[in-house]
């Protein structure tokens, strides 16, 4: 772990992080140095074993494929009452192991709640857990999670419409996820 100097200890905080593995939501929450809320795939829920253990790591379901609005709007809610929340804004699993393109929903929340926005990078889990396996494997190498300084949201250049906003800081956060990454997990085209 590294970086969690950067997690403020109060007040809302949203944690954007690369996505691997389905260890991912885990490994961040206990790396994270408060409690942490996390944004997860619905369809987690709907497996006896891993609903138990997404309440117990304080996760709430959030349909894909579509926007959800009842998830973002508790996500709101809870960043409004000083919560810290993660989510993966890659929007799924990265088949390739390197990060993807992210959607602009961590841009979007921070901007509209004032949250400050940390990138966080993990690495690893995708050895834990390989994709699609549900039964976790000794990860040699161990697990990586660190955190970045929060992304400044009032810095965003004038001038610009809210959906170029959205674009500006969701490059910035693909930016500062990819320079906490290994140099083996970071997209080509991002340094």
């Amino acid at each position: 772990m590294s970086g969690q100097e950067h997690v403020p200890r109060q007040g809302a905080c949203l944690i954007a992080a690369n996505h691997l593995s389905f260890a991912d939501p885990i490994a961040l929450a206990l790396a994270t140095p408060r409690p942490l809320f996390l944004m997860a795939r619905e369809e987690l829920f709907h497996i006896p074993v891993l609903h138990t253990l997404m309440r117990v790591f304080l996760a709430f379901p959030v349909r894909t494929g579509d926007t959800d609005h009842r998830a973002i709007r508790h996500t709101i809610r809870l960043l409004q009452n000083g919560a810290a929340v993660a989510l993966f804004p890659e929007g799924g699993i990265a088949m390739s192991g390197r990060l993807e393109p992210l959607r602009s929903g961590a841009a979007l929340l921070a901007m509209r709640t004032g949250a400050a926005l940390v990138p966080a990078a993990l690495s690893g889990t995708q050895r834990i857990l390989p994709h699609p396996r549900m039964v976790p494997r000794r990860a040699r190498g161990g697990v990586r999670v660190a955190f970045g300084p929060p992304l400044d949201v009032s810095a965003l250049p004038p001038g610009l419409s809210r959906h170029e906003q959205e674009r500006w800081l969701t490059e910035r956060l693909r930016t500062a996820i990819a320079a906490l990454l290994p140099e083996e997990l970071r997209p080509v085209n991002v340094r």
